[in-house]
């Protein structure tokens, strides 16, 4: 691959887990359709579609609760992230400097010449079943916070005049999503993307 080819941005790393398998499924249909320009994927996309499976199960036994079923999901969410980065490698070789073959294997091209920083992040705290989330802080602006335990289901936790809250009454050993929408003079934003952590 050249030095200063096209960049892949999965933007995957944020999505909750079922996002991620729906994504995925989406990657591979769109680079199967397009076989005569993705000839040999690495990995193969019968691996990718394997580990989605894997991951799906998992996820669908750990909603029982449980720290082991709870770890396995997060080693098999690891091990399909691990392979939807080498498959954007493999694209990143194919596309060289042409954005249109990224997109036609349902990924985006990652922006130059933009740093992003750290803006929105959630962290375990030392007490049990509790979380300290925080986003940048704007002037005259109220936070709305969420949390959820699937990505996709949000629980309104309260909203605050400070960018950080601590977050409290969370079940022990158990993976959480947290969100916040910025409330100003124009009204209430969009929620961000979610991120993640496990509460101790």
């Amino acid at each position: 691959m050249k030095k200063n080819s096209l960049k892949v941005a999965l933007n995957m790393s944020t999505l909750s887990v079922p996002d991620k398998i729906n994504k995925a499924i989406t990657i591979v249909a769109k680079i199967t359709a397009s076989l005569v320009v993705f000839a040999s994927p690495n990995p193969a996309l019968a691996t990718v579609t394997v580990s989605i499976g894997n991951l799906q199960t998992s996820w669908e036994n750990a909603q029982d609760g449980g720290k082991s079923l709870t770890a396995i999901e997060h080693d098999k969410e690891g091990d399909l992230m691990k392979l939807m980065n080498d498959l954007a490698h493999y694209v990143e070789g194919i596309a060289g400097y042409d954005e249109n073959i990224i997109h036609l294997a349902g990924m985006d091209v990652k922006k130059k010449g933009v740093k992003t920083t750290t803006t929105f992040e959630a962290r375990a705290t030392n007490n049990l079943g509790e979380a300290k989330v925080r986003c940048k802080y704007a002037v005259k602006t109220f936070y709305k916070w969420q949390y959820s335990t699937d990505g996709i289901t949000w629980v309104n936790y309260k909203t605050t005049s400070t960018s950080k809250v601590i977050i409290s009454g969370l079940t022990s050993g158990t993976k959480y999503w947290f969100r916040v929408a910025l409330i100003d003079v124009n009204g209430e934003h969009e929620f961000n993307s979610p991120i993640s952590c496990a509460v101790l």
